[in-house]
């Protein structure tokens, strides 16, 4: 599961996480869950861990 917050605010909890891909920009990804697919933007100058669950 991956938990971020939208444009709005509000948390966000994704279903199981298929897989992740990144593009030339590095600070977007996709990740593919088994119902949609996100494009995060990574907007902080101080990259966040990544916590497997």
């Amino acid at each position: 599961m991956v938990l971020f917050r939208d444009p709005n605010g509000r948390r966000m909890v994704t279903t199981s996480v298929r897989r992740v891909l990144t593009t030339s920009d590095d600070a977007v990804l996709y990740v593919e869950t088994e119902n949609s697919v996100y494009r995060l933007s990574i907007r902080s100058s101080q990259p966040a861990a990544a916590i497997a669950g």
